[in-house]
């Protein structure tokens, strides 16, 4: 059963020109995809049989990973013929899920500790898992959580005005690296156009347990699916002052 899904269907406008030729997840630092670095995070926490979600290029990753042997791990593809929602393309593979699921942008480099996450959410007993980190400034989101991580609000979009209130301490967004039991996904619509973190505010409204786990300050995350994200990705990696 597949134990972790990787998201790599998007056309990556925001990193035009160069995905003119190549998709966002196969954009290389240190003569490597990003999207390889997922995969070896994933297997380096136990995590084998994966799931890439493709559409813009798919080819290009097929091509590359195959079945992810000479990776040490086993990878399955969801070929779209059309961009769906994130939220969509899960819904198509549900039947190949296992209990539990790690889902991952596959834009997201990080050498985050997916085993102590995995931990965090089975102690709590969760239902959902999202990973936050400390953000001052520029949210596509905030998320609001107790001491013990307990999630109480999840705004999706929100405001410079609205960041400004927050004290600085309690600015939180989503790395979009979440933790899902399988039984909340069989509830997703199968006609859904949102996207899987347009949920959580109606999973959250549902009465679902859905907890943030926090990450470290001494864990790397960065989003390198914008231009200058991923240059500054590319120069921290290569110059040795990032290890994944």
């Amino acid at each position: 059963m597949i134990e972790g899904i990787i998201l790599a269907a998007g056309m990556g406008i925001r990193m035009l020109p160069l995905t003119n030729d190549l998709p966002k997840p196969m954009l290389r630092i240190n003569n490597k995809p990003v999207l390889e670095y997922a995969i070896e995070l994933l297997k380096k926490n136990g995590i084998r049989n994966i799931l890439i979600t493709t559409y813009y290029q798919k080819e290009k990753i097929i091509e590359y990973f195959e079945n992810g042997e000479k990776f040490g791990v086993n990878i399955k593809y969801l070929e779209q013929e059309k961009l769906n929602s994130s939220a969509n393309a899960i819904k198509q593979v549900i039947d190949l899920i296992g209990d539990t699921v790690i889902i991952f942008n596959g834009d997201n480099l990080t050498n985050l500790d997916i085993r102590d996450l995995i931990n965090f959410h089975e102690l709590r007993e969760a239902e959902i898992t999202l990973c936050g980190y400390h953000k001052k400034d520029s949210f596509s989101g905030h998320l609001s959580f107790n001491s013990d991580g307990k999630l109480e609000n999840f705004t999706e979009k929100i405001s410079n005005e609205e960041i400004a209130r927050i004290p600085m301490d309690k600015r939180f967004s989503s790395m979009g690296i979440y933790v899902f039991k399988k039984s909340i996904l069989k509830n997703i619509p199968s006609d859904t156009t949102l996207n899987l973190g347009e949920f959580l505010p109606i999973f959250l409204k549902d009465g679902h347990k859905i907890f943030v786990y926090k990450k470290n300050e001494e864990t790397y995350f960065k989003e390198v699916g914008e231009l200058g994200r991923f240059n500054e990705a590319k120069i921290e990696v290569e110059n040795g002052e990032i290890i994944l």
